[in-house]
């Protein structure tokens, strides 16, 4: 998996290289291809984004194919996803409190979006210029108010780096994986997703240790 994320249902999304959105199902582990999101003779890189706030309809990125952009995909599997216009070139979108987040030579971007248009509603404004990597991969944020917000300053986080939960003082708690290729903190804000080279692994931020979810 490159990058995972969290509907308000208790459904995680990641992307695949063989299939390029895969939604697994929290309660029971059971998973499903979303096999409208592969767009058409398109050989691209397929990147999850975020979930939009009807909990059913997402953002992802196809990069390098020929059909580039940031397209609006359907956790139902029952629309063709739609295309967000001037968006070639643009990083991976996350979304949040009325806002598509990107990032950009290293630089953590927002502007903001109407979810219910699907169309944005103003220019584009940097949130942070020292970003770890220039994809979805080093920042997450919670749907909760005020929000839950983690960005990684560590390039290898593209990679592979490791994942610690630390206190307000910076101290580290523990330690959720030391290989994390990416990671997204479910809405309440509680509950972390964790993407590894081997499949996708879900922990409680205070308590437990990853249980895995991919077989």
């Amino acid at each position: 998996p490159t990058a995972c994320g969290w509907s308000p249902g208790g459904d995680i999304v990641f992307s695949s290289q063989l299939i390029p959105m895969i939604a697994i199902r929290v309660a029971d582990g059971t998973s499903r291809p979303l096999t409208r999101t592969r767009l058409s003779g398109d050989v691209g890189r397929y990147d999850f984004g975020g979930f939009l706030p009807d909990g059913t309809r997402f953002v992802f990125r196809v990069a390098g194919g020929n059909a580039g952009g940031i397209y609006v995909g359907d956790l139902d599997d029952r629309d063709d996803p739609i295309l967000l216009p001037d968006t070639q070139g643009t990083g991976i979108p996350l979304y949040a409190h009325g806002h598509l987040l990107w990032a950009t030579e290293r630089v953590l971007w927002a502007r903001p979006f109407d979810a219910a248009k699907l169309a944005f509603t103003g220019e584009a404004r940097s949130l942070s210029p020292h970003l770890g990597g220039n994809n979805r991969h080093g920042f997450s944020t919670s749907m909760t108010v005020p929000p839950t917000m983690v960005v990684s300053s560590d390039a290898t986080i593209t990679i592979q780096a490791t994942l610690e939960v630390r206190d307000r003082q910076g101290r580290s708690k523990r330690t959720l994986a030391q290989d994390a290729v990416s990671f997204s903190i479910a809405p309440n804000g509680s509950t972390i997703a964790i993407a590894r080279a081997g499949g996708v692994w879900v922990a409680d931020l205070e308590r437990s240790a990853p249980v895995r979810m991919t077989g």
